[in-house]
């Protein structure tokens, strides 16, 4: 995995990710450049065949690399609930907000 889970997020609906870091935009543009540039650069040759196959190859390379940071940002958001519990007196702490539990 060439991207870092940190710069995407789960989108509220469906299983996307999207970035949400500026090192995530560039990522996805690198990608995009990546794909586009020796897809068009075989295609202005005249090596129609190749570039079709280089624009499948790198498809199929993006699948796999969203695959994969698809599931690194699940699992990164999964580590990142926690429960009310019995555990140091009841009292849990988010970033915005201090609860603590009254018997």
């Amino acid at each position: 995995m060439l991207g870092n889970a940190k710069w995407f997020a789960e989108k509220q609906m469906g299983k996307q990710i999207s970035p949400v870091t500026w090192q995530g935009w560039a990522y996805v543009l690198a990608w995009g450049g990546a794909m586009a540039g020796p897809f068009v650069a075989l295609l202005a040759r005249g090596q129609n065949p190749e570039a079709f196959l280089w624009l499948t190859a790198s498809a199929a390379a993006l699948w796999r690399e969203t695959k994969t940071l698809r599931t690194a940002v699940r699992r990164r958001s999964e580590a990142e609930l926690f429960y009310i519990g019995d555990d140091e007196a009841s009292r849990i702490a988010t970033e915005n907000y201090d609860f603590s539990l009254k018997a």
